[in-house]
């Protein structure tokens, strides 16, 4: 039976944890605890190991036992109590390799020679679970799961879509005139079927940005408009768009949806909702 990769690198740590325990703790903290006022007193000018600082002891390039030990040594001199084994960006010698395993026994006897007390920092690097990229190298299928529900808080997705969209858009008429719209296009075709993430809170950002930005749209464009345009118009102008409206559309709406499963009710709707296109002839009389 194949193991998953996660269960691995858990068993790892508690059988490190078991294997080092008694090379790990100088002394139990809890049978190191003082019982009264004056055993507190007494120890508070020199406490024991467990009960002294522990820094973060960083373990990045590539490791070696005679640096350990001076470093150790540091530690122990600076008066720390012991010390918290902490893999970081840099390491060169692999974690959780054997080299890896066999300098964390060699460190733990160190500071077990010396009084102090090596604890486990059970992760290299972040996110927790991470394991220094052991688990998604074996599992792909966890890879990028901080970023769906860390990286970005839920409340910015639709700003932060937004944000990127513009710079997608800017990004592509700086490489090629007239390629932002496309760019942009295939952006949002890309969210829409992708199922890494819920982008529905994402659409209803966009229907409210969509409803803000064509309103003000139209005003803007009214307010284009000279007044003594306004003695030039011709009521003829209103035929024209009422029989685009009440004779062309639905008429073309009926003949585009013959023989579909479209009711007589649903065409009608159809013909009366929402004529496309407007936007565009409107913004295209700017230009």
């Amino acid at each position: 039976m194949k193991i998953p990769p996660v269960v691995v690198v858990v068993l790892t740590g508690i059988v490190l944890a078991i294997a080092g325990g008694d090379a790990a703790f100088a002394q139990n903290p809890i049978q190191a605890a003082p019982s009264d006022l004056d055993a507190v007193l007494e120890r508070f000018d020199d406490p024991p190991a467990p009960f002294r600082p522990a820094p973060l002891y960083v373990w990045n390039d590539a490791l070696l036992e005679e640096e350990i030990v001076r470093q150790l040594d540091q530690f122990k001199a600076a008066g720390f109590g012991g010390v918290f084994v902490h893999p970081r960006p840099g390491l060169i010698t692999p974690y959780l390799s054997d080299r890896w395993l066999e300098l964390w026994r060699f460190t733990m006897e160190e500071c077990k020679r010396r009084g102090m007390v090596a604890h486990i920092y059970d992760e290299n690097s972040y996110p927790s679970g991470f394991a220094g990229g052991h688990v998604p190298d074996r599992m792909p299928e966890s890879r990028q799961v901080s970023l769906r529900r860390d990286l970005i808080p839920d409340f910015l997705h639709s700003v932060v879509t937004l944000a990127v969209g513009i710079g997608v858009f800017v990004l592509s008429e700086l490489v090629q005139d007239e390629a932002g719209l496309l760019a942009v296009t295939l952006m949002g075709i890309g969210l829409a079927n992708q199922r890494s993430v819920s982008v529905e809170h994402i659409v209803q950002f966009k229907e409210n940005l969509r409803v803000l930005l064509i309103s003000c749209l139209f005003i803007l464009l009214a307010a284009r408009l000279p007044l003594a345009e306004l003695r030039d118009f011709d009521p003829r102008s209103l035929v024209f768009v009422a029989l685009l409206i009440l004779v062309v559309r639905p008429v073309a709406v009926f003949l585009s949806s013959a023989g579909t499963s479209l009711t007589w009710r649903e065409r009608t709707f159809v013909a009366w909702m929402a004529p496309r296109g407007v936007v565009a002839a409107a913004v295209a009389s700017v230009f």
